[in-house]
């Protein structure tokens, strides 16, 4: 996304104040009755089309952080990033190069090294776009006014060899469970397992995928953590770890007050203490017996 980075203007401010984001979305709306002095400040700047056209806007420092009910959760070091595209451009999959430019935009002309993005737990759309473009769950924090969960993320990190992504083709799918020593899946199970899943986590090396994990979610409160596979040359590299870790910050996005989950997983031979480094417990055991499953065929 080559399009100009320009500072933020009354006339822009004005077009993002007007701007109507549907359903749940419309917490991003801006109020009637607020000041657009926080777009006007200088930390703001918008994203103009080859016509001139306003497609979103950035905000960098203390304006892209929420209040929180949890002390002091951002601290000194990475640059604060908020964002927002334009409501008809949502959903197209514009996010990822939408964020990329910005960050762009920072590094050259602000001289910014680190980010950190602050996410509603329930934007899963957002939630991809920045897992995609390689950042990572640090801690959930609560809004200070609402309550909701958000969840603060950093990243990402130049000069890292592996990249991580919310997706993985479902070809890539296959060939990694044939190069871990799985069973076969044809492509069409494949691509429909990973279109049901509630988050996929792919690593790669370049455009090669090295890992991958996903995570299956009803909704309510029953989770399975499946398919945690990388090569063997990238075992013992933290890949699997951090994919891990990404499914499960997913999920406790996910988390309303009051609110737990039961996650599931059938760990594969001699990986239990991989999984107990999580909080997972090994069964059967005092209170369960051992976990069970077949083939369907």
């Amino acid at each position: 996304m080559k399009n100009p980075i320009v500072p933020m203007t009354h006339e822009l401010a004005a077009q993002v104040a007007a701007w109507r984001y549907p359903a749940e979305y419309a917490v991003y709306n801006w109020q009637e009755d607020e000041p657009l002095d926080e777009l006007l400040d200088g930390s703001s700047y918008g994203l103009l089309n080859r016509k001139g056209e306003l497609v979103g806007f950035y905000q960098f420092g203390e304006h892209a952080r929420i209040p929180t009910r949890e002390p002091e959760p951002y601290g000194q070091g990475p640059l604060d990033v908020g964002l927002g595209l334009r409501p008809d451009l949502c959903g197209l999959g514009f996010g990822p190069s939408f964020l990329l430019a910005g960050l762009d935009f920072a590094r050259n002309e602000l001289g910014a090294g680190g980010f950190r993005l602050t996410v509603a737990g329930f934007n899963q759309r957002a939630w991809r776009a920045y897992v995609c473009c390689g950042f990572r769950a640090q801690r959930q924090v609560t809004h200070k006014a609402t309550g909701e969960a958000f969840v603060i993320l950093a990243g990402p990190d130049p000069a890292g060899r592996l990249e991580y992504r919310g997706a993985i083709e479902p070809e890539e799918y296959c060939r990694l469970r044939k190069a871990v020593g799985w069973s076969a899946i044809r492509l069409e199970q494949a691509a429909q397992g990973l279109a049901g899943s509630a988050y996929v986590a792919g690593c790669y090396e370049g455009e090669v995928a090295v890992g991958s994990a996903r995570l299956l979610w009803d909704g309510g409160y029953t989770a399975y953590l499946t398919d945690v596979m990388v090569l063997p040359a990238y075992q013992s590299q933290g890949a699997g770890t951090r994919m891990v870790e990404d499914c499960l910050a997913f999920l406790r996005a996910q988390m309303r007050p009051g609110w737990r989950f039961k996650v599931h997983l059938l760990a594969g031979r001699d990986k239990e203490g991989f999984y107990q480094r999580f909080g997972f417990c090994q069964r059967p055991n005092e209170n369960a017996g051992p976990a069970m499953d077949m083939w369907l065929q």
